[in-house]
């Protein structure tokens, strides 16, 4: 018999189980089920599903799979808060099929846990590495330059042990062993707590319940059906496997509320752009550290746009040169080869060295919940119904309007034109929390409504998409719903 069973293994997994008491790890039987293995690289699998976007299916592939959830590994990347706002206001937009609320919580409930994993992580990554950049940041000339842009740029915590090579990390790209996962803390709490244990490649094919009672969980393992017992589910699988479960829990009870109307609805991610900018007179930075710049772009008019943030990597001319041969036709005659080829080797040449005066901008802009955007459940799994609003496409115009009017006064900047407007990898609001049962899935304490005992704590639980990368946000409403967790069980 499970005390506690963990469906994934993300980041709403691990601070789930560091937001439990020590007493109830030391008492409680908890069991992760997760479809990787520890020994996989990064802990990350993926996933193809049918998607129709705009009408037009496509392949598409998302970081979320495998009942790992989107956020299982921060690829050398930053931690940042929702804003304030984004708890007590609904923005001033007109969404089609708004279902959009505000969240349940108070910004106020959130923050003591936003400061626990801010914490956490800076233990893990070590206490110099945050001092280090902001100190390198201050003295950066990009930095000088967008203040002088009435740009408030800041360097947030950033999941990465900074060390001499990290100058212009690329990220995921990267193949040191320097990172700090999800995954490592799990471990960790498996080894310290006897009674804590992840089965891996474990897949829960399907949450067994009497009436509104969960029972167990079925988990297909080695090529065999297991049944295993339990007095609560904690669902982490992620935005789009956790509606898969819960739909065929769903079906399998016979239950029909008002709840279950939202599973898999309401489906979001972010819009996404890509800048390249440099000051007017070429001006080199030693350090183009990573940054985010959100305060002048988070409201205008009443209307939440969103962030940008430094991408922080340097172009190598071989990488210039792989880009030129794909995006030119394929020449048969020696001679234009020749030619082709002298004209990407000079032109990485010249991006590598003039990589070193410029800096690559991401936007991340806010998505609503819409009705119709959804993950669907069929016979065959699951796939991605999705079609991008038109207020989000006029927004997105704004934000590269204002975006760009601010950093002229001191840069020139561009927007890349091959870049798709979806960012796929951030989905997040297919099981939505709410203040009752009528508008989402589960409530403020991320219990379902109509199951006993049943939570859900990953990315599918948030009202709104937030402008920014929501990982600090889903490990930090995960401690929290922890906390409440063992006042109540």
């Amino acid at each position: 018999m499970i005390d506690i069973a963990i469906i994934g293994g993300g980041w709403s997994a691990a601070f789930f189980l560091l937001g439990l008491s020590d007493d109830l790890k030391q008492t409680l039987k908890i069991e992760i089920f997760q479809e990787n293995s520890p020994s996989d690289e990064g802990g990350l699998t993926y996933e193809s599903l049918l998607c129709s976007v705009n009408g037009q299916k496509s392949e598409v592939r998302l970081p979320a799979a495998k009942n790992l959830g989107g956020a299982s590994i921060s690829f050398g990347g930053q931690l940042s808060r929702f804003e304030k706002s984004h708890f007590s206001d609904k923005p001033g937009v007109l969404v089609e099929e708004d279902i959009l609320e505000p969240w349940p919580i108070k910004y106020s409930d959130l923050s003591p846990h936003y400061e626990f994993v801010e914490n956490y992580v800076e233990q893990q990554v070590g206490s110099n590495s945050k001092k280090i950049t902001l100190k390198r940041a201050k003295n950066s000339f990009f930095f000088q330059q967008m203040v002088k842009c009435k740009i408030d740029p800041y360097v947030p915590l950033t999941a990465l042990n900074f060390k001499k090579h990290c100058d212009g990390c690329p990220g995921r790209l990267c193949k040191k062993k320097c990172k700090f996962t999800a995954l490592d803390v799990i471990l960790d709490q498996e080894k310290k707590y006897k009674n804590i244990k992840i089965s891996n490649n474990s897949k829960v094919v399907k949450i067994s319940s009497c009436g509104r009672d969960v029972r167990g969980v079925k988990v297909l393992s080695q090529g065999e059906i297991v049944n295993k017992e339990c007095a609560s589910v904690v669902l982490c699988a992620g935005a789009i496997n956790t509606p898969e479960i819960l739909n065929n829990l769903y079906s399998s009870s016979g239950i029909d509320s008002e709840s279950s109307k939202f599973v898999g609805r309401g489906l979001m991610f972010h819009y996404s752009d890509i800048y390249i900018s440099w000051d007017y007179f070429l001006r080199s930075s030693e350090v183009i550290p990573k940054f985010f710049a959100s305060d002048f772009l988070n409201k205008l008019d009443g209307v939440p746009l969103g962030n940008i943030q430094s991408i922080a990597t340097t172009l190598k001319s071989e990488d210039v040169q792989r880009v030129i041969f794909r995006l030119l036709p394929n020449f048969n005659l020696s001679f234009a080869k020749i030619i082709v080829k002298s004209f990407a080797k000079i032109s990485g040449t010249i991006a590598e060295k003039m990589s070193k005066r410029v800096f690559v901008l991401a936007t991340v802009g806010e998505d609503f919940p819409r009705y119709e955007n959804k993950v669907k459940m069929n016979d065959k799994g699951k796939s991605i119904i999705y079609s991008i609003s038109s207020e989000m496409k006029a927004r997105r115009k704004k934000f590269d309007k204002t975006l760009k009017k601010n950093f002229r006064r001191k840069f020139f900047i561009f927007r890349l034109p091959f870049f798709d407007t979806l960012n796929l990898g951030h989905p997040c609001g297919t099981c939505r929390m709410a203040e009752e049962k009528s508008k989402g899935v589960v409530n403020k304490n991320c219990k379902s409504f109509d199951f006993n005992n049943l939570y859900i704590v990953d990315a599918s639980i948030l009202p709104r998409s937030g402008g920014t990368n929501p990982s600090l946000t889903i490990a930090a409403n995960a401690h929290r719903a922890a906390s409440l967790f063992k006042k109540t069980e």
